[in-house]
């Protein structure tokens, strides 16, 4: 709201249902009105829609005979009906956005790309559903049952790969707000970070401390710990911990810039004395830029020397300024209007004149040294693809879900399901073992009504199954040693990638023409040259191979066990397929080849890669289980991963 007074628009990250948007209402008024043109109401109450955006005056004036205006509208609407009935709903909404758009430039006045992308979301659920029903009415009253849902569950949570969730897609002018938390997985081209996750201390003196004795869930060599914490010891070595997990998420949001990052460094204030005060609460990050707590004249940082960053030159806090090209600091409120145009950042070129910035750097050049981009980047659909091929995201009629009975009722109460699920799986995995008061903590900071005796006890036995249950040649993940949670990489990317064209031959190379994994990757466009980023969950060793492994939490009709030979129908090849996870683990395993290559001093490590395992985990807990459910095997990559490492280098071919 108070970015909006200034006229910029943005807007808070929601996860929400995509039947809850205002879009969806004024497109409901719009049919409404088409299929019933005799009720002038439910016109005039469709042009006052935002999608038409027409102005009061002409409203206001409705009444008045021979007005052409009302005419030509009348006519349209005429047309539209037409449309519905000759060809379906599809390409009416088709034909009524380009009406909309192209009578919004004429005006100066246009629909934001986020209303664009939520009418064309909302054109695939209805064309879908229309296949299934007989006439206009039953689709109209459907989409007002769906609509009526979904604003009285605004709370509820949906399924990570549920269809009505609004899609993410980018608005280039309005300004996305987010927490670190959801950030994760998400990219943006600009980046602004005013706020850090801060640094804890033990018995310190500002609030959030941790202040002895206090009652703590704590890890220490591999074993679960929870106890009311006296000694200074231990009492330190959960701080270390906890400043730990402030600094990784305070490094998932620095990474979520793709051109530019701002990075906002407050100066501390200070006693009498010189020394820092403190009853100061400081960032954790700002100890990667020279911080120390202990001295305000400490300046024994390798790169940085912090207190020159609020000095008259910001410059000087930079030891050597060779180390970080495209880097500039200023004093946010001593800058000048014409320096700061110097500094804007132009998506186009990627570069800016900088002769009229000399005082910050002279040898500056904002350049793109690189982009940052992320599996879950790749693979999302935008919206100016869906208006280039209006037909092509309309997805083939599949089976109706058939509803599968688990042997734990917290699996079917509604309440652990979707992106819920599938974070606080994640997050229980990497914990585990765990105590049952650990897992209490850990159900509180997931914000989760939870805690009830069937909900701990029945985590507590699925994880223990999932840990026990045999992945890959009979051992289970208890089996699997070494083992590292959550390995973030950066990927180099020399060259732009076609997917749909390079990789695309890789693929069907590999897997075969017709694989559903060449298929899918045809809808992709394209990889940046730059850094490819991203998180594996688990990397482990087993058999003096390295192996990759991803926890899904999809729902499936079926969880019978494949691998990348299976030639038969397949849940889990079609959900891999469906969302693009078969280029997931193969980036991942890319990664991984580098890394090995790097860490062992290899040329090609290509050898020691063993392949992916992917757990769908709903798969082991189900009333009909069979051995091998839910589990997805690539044994047989090695050589296309090395492929594709040589494609990322920059060779033509692979």
């Amino acid at each position: 709201n108070y970015l909006r007074k200034f006229g910029v628009k943005a807007a808070e990250l929601k996860l929400g249902n995509i039947f809850a948007t205002s879009s969806a209402a004024d497109l409901y008024l719009i049919l409404s009105a088409i299929a019933d043109l005799a009720n002038r109401r439910n016109f005039m109450r469709a042009l006052s829609s935002q999608v038409f955006n027409l102005e009061l005056t002409f409203l206001a004036g409705n009444t008045q005979e021979n007005n052409p205006q009302l005419e030509f509208w009348y006519k349209q609407f005429f047309a539209y009906k037409g449309i519905w009935e000759r060809k379906g709903i599809f390409s009416l909404i088709y034909a009524l956005l380009e009406d909309v758009v192209s009578r919004h430039a004429a005006a100066q006045a246009t629909l934001s790309n986020r209303e664009l992308a939520n009418l064309w979301q909302l054109a695939e659920l209805l064309n879908k559903q229309a296949r299934k029903l007989h006439n206009q009415s039953e689709l109209l009253y459907w989409f007002k049952q769906k609509i009526s849902t979904a604003e009285t569950q605004l709370g509820g949570d949906l399924e990570g790969n549920n269809e009505e969730l609004v899609r993410l897609d980018n608005d280039d002018e309005q300004i996305i707000i987010t927490t670190q938390h959801k950030a994760k997985g998400l990219e943006y081209e600009v980046l602004f970070c005013p706020y850090f996750k801060s640094g804890i201390q033990l018995d310190g003196t500002y609030d959030f401390n941790y202040h002895r004795p206090f009652f703590s869930n704590f890890r220490s060599q591999g074993q679960s710990h929870a106890e009311l914490i006296l000694d200074p010891l231990t009492g330190q070595q959960i701080v270390a911990n906890d400043n730990t997990e402030a600094q990784r998420l305070n490094y998932v949001a620095l990474t979520r810039a793709k051109s530019r990052l701002y990075i906002y460094l407050k100066e501390p204030t200070k006693t009498k004395t010189g020394g820092y005060n403190s009853m100061q609460r400081p960032d954790k990050l700002v100890e990667l830029f020279g911080y120390t707590a202990k001295s305000a004249q400490d300046v024994s940082h390798r790169l940085f020397s912090y207190p020159e960053f609020f000095a008259a030159n910001p410059l000087n806090a930079f030891k050597d300024l060779n180390l970080f090209p495209g880097v500039v600091a200023y004093q946010r409120n001593e800058i000048s209007s014409q320096d700061l145009q110097a500094l804007r950042y132009n998506p186009e070129t990627h570069s800016t004149n900088t002769s009229n910035f000399n005082y910050v750097n002279p040898q500056l050049s904002i350049e793109a040294s690189y982009v940052r981009q992320s599996y879950s980047g790749l693979t999302a659909h935008n919206s100016d693809d869906f208006m280039a091929s209006s037909d092509y995201f309309v997805k083939n009629e599949v089976a109706a879900e058939v509803a599968l009975s688990y042997r734990y009722s917290i699996l079917s109460d509604g309440k652990l399901k979707g992106a819920v699920f599938g974070v606080l799986f994640h997050e229980l995995c990497e914990n585990y073992p765990f105590s049952q008061p650990q897992l209490i903590k850990l159900l509180q900071q997931a914000n989760l009504e939870l805690t009830n005796n069937d909900y701990v006890e029945q985590l507590t036995s699925m994880l223990d199954e999932a840990f026990a249950y045999p992945l890959l040649d009979g051992r289970s993940l208890n089996d699997f040693n070494p083992k590292l949670h959550e390995l973030d990489f950066n990927l180099t990317i020399h060259d732009p990638i076609s997917l749909r064209e390079q990789v695309v031959k890789l693929l069907a190379k590999h897997f075969g023409v017709e694989h559903p994994f060449t298929l899918a990757c045809q809808s992709l466009e394209r990889i940046e040259s730059g850094f490819l980023v991203g998180f594996i969950d688990l990397f482990f060793e087993h058999q003096g191979k390295y192996w990759v492994l991803d926890y899904k939490t999809n729902r499936l009709n079926n969880y019978t066990a494949a691998d990348n030979h299976t030639v038969t129908e397949n849940s889990l090849l079609d959900s891999l397929a469906e969302h693009h996870y078969y280029l997931q683990y193969l980036l991942y395993l890319v990664a991984v080849k580098r890394y090995l290559e790097q860490r062992l001093g290899l040329d090609d490590a290509s050898d020691l890669i063993g392949g992916a395992v992917y757990f769908y985990v709903r798969g082991i807990y189900t009333t009909t289980t069979q051995d091998g459910d839910g589990v997805y095997l690539d044994r047989n990559c090695q050589r296309l991963v090395a492929e594709l490492d040589q494609l990322f280098k920059g060779a033509q071919h692979g």
